[in-house]
């Protein structure tokens, strides 16, 4: 499709390859009889349809006869086909513009109580796991215990954390802050460290301040001193950036041998959980976390502020 040249030659490498795969999406459920430029309004919500009872073929035998798209997949797939058809109308290669057409988006619900966090608890036994032994044969990573402790203390994203450069570290403040300005991107096997902004719903503005609690302070300035590498958290094997997701696979193994729901973005949003708890203004957790709005975080952990109402009505 012309949009997904578009999208590679100006969005992020993640944005690209997964569009790429939703893409894909739409051609199998399109199929070959139907080119994008003679979809109409009835054929885009045929499509939706089908993306909706869309189930498993035979080669995947755990999951054939399941539902293949559940809510959001479908809710992507469409905002998906919309940007596609919104870029070709543009282009004047079809006629039918979905954006002006004012097709109502397939519902989904919002992520609230699904949120997974990793509470204070399970973040500290993770933590002490990591660093004393885990498993049949006692594995230890103190540079690991360090990555979750620090991602659950300033709830920053995992490619946030592995890109944290010493240059953007402030500790010699009356006020220490890191600026979160680098972060590791990768897809389709590709991994990089990419420095600039980025803004979406979702995300907001890389580059924003983040003011460190006394712990993470601690940290920090015990890592500052054993390492010359420019990278807080180095691979050592390779002593370049680290991979994202051989720290996730590595975190979710010590995870299921403590016995911990603590997968590694569940520090993050444990973190901003713990936050709201604390009484944290919702203002100050947003540009903490680094969403774009407050709405973005009410969204997302409006269960939390909604059982603290309660509880301080109580």
């Amino acid at each position: 499709m012309v949009f997904l040249k578009h999208q590679q030659a100006t969005k992020a490498l993640k944005t690209a390859h997964r569009d790429a795969q939703l893409g894909a999406a739409v051609i199998r459920l399109l199929g070959a009889d139907v080119p994008i430029k003679d979809i109409d309004e009835d054929t885009f919500d045929h499509l939706i349809a089908a993306a909706r009872a869309e189930r498993w073929p035979e080669d995947h035998p755990s999951k054939v006869g399941e539902h293949r798209n559940g809510p959001r997949q479908v809710h992507h797939l469409w905002s998906f086909l919309k940007r596609c058809m919104a870029h070709a109308c543009k282009k004047k290669l079809v006629t039918f513009n979905v954006k002006l057409a004012m097709l109502d988006a397939p519902s989904v619900s919002k992520r609230g109580p699904n949120v997974k966090f990793a509470s204070a608890d399970e973040t500290r036994v993770l933590v002490e796991g990591l660093r004393n032994g885990h498993g049949p044969r006692k594995r230890t990573n103190l540079d690991l215990a360090d990555v979750v402790q620090l991602g659950f203390l300033q709830a920053l994203r995992t490619q946030e954390t592995l890109g944290l450069r010493w240059i953007n570290v402030h500790l010699d403040t009356d006020v220490p802050f890191i600026n979160v300005v680098d972060v590791i991107e990768e897809a389709g096997g590709v991994f990089r460290l990419r420095t600039g902004t980025k803004t979406d719903a979702k995300t907001g503005q890389l580059g924003r301040k983040v003011f460190l609690l006394p712990e993470a302070v601690d940290l920090l300035r015990r890592r500052q001193g054993a390492t010359n590498n420019e990278l807080v958290f180095p691979d050592h094997n390779a002593g370049a950036v680290w991979r994202p997701s051989a720290v996730s696979s590595m975190v979710k193994t010590a995870a299921k041998n403590l016995g911990v729901n603590a997968g590694l973005h569940s520090q993050r949003h444990g973190g901003i959980t713990a936050l709201l708890e604390a009484g944290v203004p919702l203002e100050v957790v947003s540009k903490h976390a680094g969403h774009a709005n407050t709405d973005m975080t009410e969204t997302t952990y409006g269960w939390v502020t909604h059982d603290l109402a309660k509880q301080q009505v109580a």
